[in-house]
Order: structure tokens, then sequence, then C-alpha cells
């Protein structure tokens, strides 16, 4: 093969590299050969942006057009947080962990740029936009911009609310190494990325056994060599998949 040539598809493929692919390319020149395998990345990046939404349930509302307010009484499991597509992660969350949703003033904050939501009640849509929320004797207070006139007194209602980008922290592969040797069942590499900072705040994979909902134990094994999904849920107790 022509020197020159060789030369250029090195140099092509060094300028046109993208840092942050997981893949790379393996090259290997001989005297009359070359070679060039693409494959995935050992190392993932070491954060990720997931976008997540909000369903607020409501049996009963009240809203007060003097200072376009809307008023939520306490009910349990009434707030659900999941993320957009690629994931499959959901969890309900408390009133508090979701008034604190326009504390944080990170970019893409609730803070900074109010989200858009659609409220739903008796058979009818109405766009709003979320200025802030806040706990008044344990009920969620909304502060609400809307053109279209609501009623005083709503029920067995929902409000769809807009993504708000958080950072997931997935860390480098690691490998796993126990009294026992652990290894992936499909391929029988030792070596695993972990989603543990996820599921720690409850965002467990929808196909999971529901029992680990809430369980701050529960660790992600994803296989470095196959991405098989393994788990476990304690030091002591490995349950892998």
């Amino acid at each position: 093969m022509n020197e020159n040539i060789i030369k250029l598809i090195l140099q092509h493929i060094e300028n046109n590299k993208n840092k942050k692919s997981i893949y790379q390319e393996d090259i290997l020149l001989n005297e009359n050969r070359l070679n060039i395998k693409i494959h995935q990345n050992s190392i993932l990046d070491s954060h990720t942006l997931i976008k997540l939404l909000y369903v607020v349930k409501f049996n009963k509302a009240e809203f007060n057009p003097v200072n376009n307010t809307l008023v939520l009484p306490y009910n349990n499991n009434s707030i659900i947080e999941f993320e957009d597509r690629p994931g499959r992660n959901f969890r309900f969350i408390d009133h508090k962990s979701f008034s604190e949703l326009w504390i944080d003033k990170s970019h893409n904050s609730f803070v900074n740029i109010p989200p858009n939501a659609v409220l739903y009640e008796n058979n009818r849509l109405v766009m709003i936009v979320i200025k802030n929320a806040y706990l008044s004797n344990n009920n969620i207070v909304l502060e609400i911009e809307t053109e279209q006139l609501l009623p005083l007194k709503l029920k067995d209602g929902a409000i769809f609310i807009d993504n708000k980008e958080i950072e997931s922290e997935i860390p480098n592969e690691i490998e796993i190494k126990e009294k026992k040797k652990l290894c992936c069942s499909i391929c029988k590499n030792n070596k695993f990325y972990t989603q543990k900072s996820m599921l720690r705040k409850g965002r467990v994979a929808s196909y999971f056994n529901l029992e680990w909902l809430f369980d701050d134990k529960a660790i992600i094994y994803i296989c470095s060599e196959c991405s098989h999904i393994h788990w476990f849920k304690s030091k002591d107790k490995f349950l892998f998949k």
C-alpha cells in the first residue's frame, strides 16, 4: 500500500476522533497490510445527563385567582418521578423533595427555567407554567401562570410536568474482588460498571423486583464486556442473574 495514502488515512482518523465516543479504533500496520478495528471503549464518561419528568396526582385542589396559587393537600405516593427514554427508571417522591426542585439553581433548573406543565381536570387540559413550589402545612403550594380560567375547586386531576436535567455519576470500570470469585454469567468477565448512585436515590429499573424500589443498598452492575445486567442487594448477599 502506498505510504502516503496510509499517512492520510491515519491522519484522517485522528482528526475526526470523537473524544467522548464510547468507541475507539485499534490500528495495526505492518509491511503490507493495514488493519483497523473499532470496538467499544472499556471506560465510559464519568458523568452523564439524564432527564426526569414528573406527574402529580390529586384528589382535590384549590385555586386562588388573587395570587395565582394552586394548593394540593398532602397525599402519600401522589408524585411520580420518572426518567425520559432510553432510561426505564422511576420512583415516588414526597412533597418536600418535590418542592426542593425549585431550590436547585443548576443549569436548566426549575428556578432558572420554570417548567411547563399540563393540568388535567374534569376532562379538560390547561397549559400552565409553575413559577415556584413550596410547602405550607404539609400541603404543596404551586405558584402558576396560565392564560386560561381555572375553577376555584378542582378534583380527581393530575399535573404533567416538563423535564429537568440532572447529572448522574457513572463510575469507571471496576473489578469485583470477593472471597467467592464473581463473574458475568454470560461471558465470564469479572469487570463491571456500577450505577449505585442512581439506585441510592430510588431510581430502580422497572423490570427489577418491586421490593427493591426503596432499598438504598441495592446496587446494579453492568458487565463491561457484554453489557449484561447483574445486581445484588447487600455486601454479603449477591443476587446475580
